[in-house]
């Protein structure tokens, strides 16, 4: 059986080059925040395809809970766009990395009665102190309102990933995966109610360049294998566990930011981005131990490590 934190991991390496992407085209203007998210939501559609390989009944609490979920994901993802059209992904990405486990471990311990042992303790901290040196590292102001958009957006993900978890418990993943979708669509078409709104996604739509719109699907496409992952590492473990490991995505950022975005690391920011990808091994590294060891039989479990 693949272990949650390889699906994890996987993911969150993923969602870092998407999100790459995702700041190339909003930073050519190709398609504005709230057009992004709207496609965004629309795109979870794809999630129909998945329905014959697992759907069954499911309580109609369940549903509605699922659905609340897809909308606080839609929701969060538009604060996280609006954050990448005014800063670098290398600043805005790790502080919601930092912030988001922190707020998914306060909701899913009084939500779901979580309990962490040593080690899954120890990779914990040492994930989340990476999101924060990351942040810290860059050493810039930011406004106060981009501090607050990618506050609202962590604690959003972190609500959206608990609750989607209460879910996957009920029900089969498939099945919750594609209510949790529906929550995304519905939210997105919310938006063309909306006069001035939807004629801004329209009109940021027609006036993206086919290049740029076949780009955004493509990425979108690409994005949402990443999610489907997440959703199954959550499924499969505990969400404060799978949040904590999106600081890995930052590895990916790093890298393709140095490399296609030319953003410069020189000095101290990248003597601290250095000390963030030992602290990134060393927290996976608790993690995985942990995950051995839960996984080892009874008898040798008692031992000492």
């Amino acid at each position: 059986m693949i272990s949650w934190l390889a699906i994890a991991i996987a993911a969150q390496a993923i969602l870092g080059s998407a999100a790459v992407f995702d700041k190339i085209l909003l930073r050519r203007r190709a398609i504005d925040a709230w057009s992004y998210t709207f496609w965004f939501g629309i795109l979870g559609l794809f999630a129909l395809f998945l329905l014959p390989f697992g759907y069954r009944e499911t309580a109609g609490d369940i549903v509605l809970i699922g659905i609340f979920s897809g909308v606080l994901f839609f929701a969060s993802m538009f604060f996280q766009f609006w954050a990448l059209e005014k800063i670098e992904a290398s600043e805005a990405l790790p502080l919601l990395g930092a912030m988001s486990p922190v707020f998914t471990l306060f909701l899913s311990t009084y939500f779901l009665d979580t309990s962490f042992g040593l080690l899954d303790i120890l990779g914990f901290l040492f994930l989340v102190a990476t999101g924060f040196v990351l942040f810290f590292a860059e050493r810039r102001e930011l406004r106060h309102g981009i501090l607050v958009a990618i506050a609202v957006s962590a604690f959003l993900l972190a609500a959206s990933h608990v609750s989607s978890k209460i879910v996957f418990t009920e029900t089969s993943f498939i099945t919750g995966f594609f209510w949790v979708k529906v929550g995304g669509v519905l939210a997105a078409l919310v938006l063309l109610f909306i006069p001035a709104l939807r004629r801004l996604i329209f009109r940021s739509t027609e006036k993206a360049r086919p290049h740029s719109r076949f780009l955004y699907i493509v990425n979108r496409g690409y994005a949402s294998l990443g999610s489907l992952l997440v959703s199954g590492a959550i499924f499969l473990s505990d969400p404060a566990l799978v949040d904590a490991t999106q600081n890995m995505r930052y590895v990916v950022i790093f890298l393709l930011a140095w490399l296609i975005l030319r953003e410069k690391f020189r000095g101290r920011v990248l003597a601290l981005k250095i000390i963030s990808l030992v602290l990134i091994t060393i927290g996976l590294g608790w993690l995985a131990l942990g995950e051995y060891v839960r996984r080892l039989p009874p008898l040798a479990a008692d031992r000492p490590i």
